[in-house]
């Protein structure tokens, strides 16, 4: 028969109950400590350990999304903002009369005298400057390439290797905003993870309402900017109708501007 020294069963019994209450919790519902004796001094009862082993979604259940960024919107956005900035360029900052005409991903833009054909393209090369989505890359990605066809019309096209920046870069922090978003739920230990170049997965233990949750992540918090129209104002497009693309906003003077 085995002995032991009594310091060694002491320790060994200290390691025991010490291991009992450390799984306690997790076989309790709520703080166990709140049903110990009222006679129990409050000391006694503050170091006891309360921490619940986190669960995973498959032992208790929760949410389980994953989230898709929409390619054909990012694009559809980006085109819409980029035909605003080349018309700001060419009427607006060198008076250089145009029509533009949009084809999936890319601009049309006819001049209406072909002569500043020239003059257009060199005004352009600014939406050809290589944007960078992240502080550690060098060099950035071409978004947006201008070329001009053998008939005198510019193309002004989004590159797909600008669009995928643009994606990425999009999912990123839609991870960011999620994250901050699920915290307001108070849940322990969720899983927000990126899925290939264009999906989030979000997995939630412990909540079950899966409506919220996508409620929840797909508020819409957007920040645009927009120009003030230089020839109109907003009484003038209210007389003769409010031209194609513009809108009109309350400024903060009080007064109404016409935005395009």
């Amino acid at each position: 028969m085995l002995q032991f020294s009594p310091i060694r069963t002491a320790l060994i019994a200290f390691v025991a109950i010490y291991g009992i209450l450390l799984v306690l919790p997790n076989l309790t519902n709520g703080d166990y400590r709140e049903n110990l004796p009222l006679w129990l001094p409050s000391w006694t009862t503050n170091w006891l350990p309360s921490n619940q082993i986190v669960l995973g979604l498959d032992l208790q259940g929760g949410s389980h999304l994953l989230l898709q960024v929409n390619r054909e919107d990012i694009v559809t956005e980006r085109v819409r903002d980029l035909r605003r900035e080349i018309r700001s360029i060419l009427a607006n900052d060198n008076a250089i009369g145009h029509l533009i005409a949009t084809e999936q991903d890319r601009l049309i833009i006819t001049l209406t005298d072909p002569t500043q054909l020239e003059e257009a393209r060199q005004v352009l090369r600014v939406v050809e400057t290589p944007v960078s989505t992240s502080v550690f890359s060098v060099g950035g990605t071409v978004e947006t390439e201008i070329s001009v066809t053998d008939d005198g019309k510019i193309i002004a096209a989004l590159t797909q290797q600008g669009i995928d920046e643009r994606m990425s870069a999009l999912v990123t922090q839609s991870i960011e905003v999620i994250r901050r978003r699920i915290d307001e739920l108070g849940t322990t230990e969720p899983t927000i993870q990126r899925q290939g170049t264009d999906r989030v997965l979000v997995q939630v233990p412990g909540f079950a309402d899966s409506e919220r949750l996508k409620d929840l992540i797909s508020r819409t918090a957007r920040l645009t900017f927009h120009m003030v129209h230089p020839s109109m104002s907003a009484d003038q497009a209210r007389a003769q109708g409010l031209p194609v693309g513009t809108m009109i906003m309350p400024s903060v003077d009080g007064f109404d501007e016409l935005l395009f």
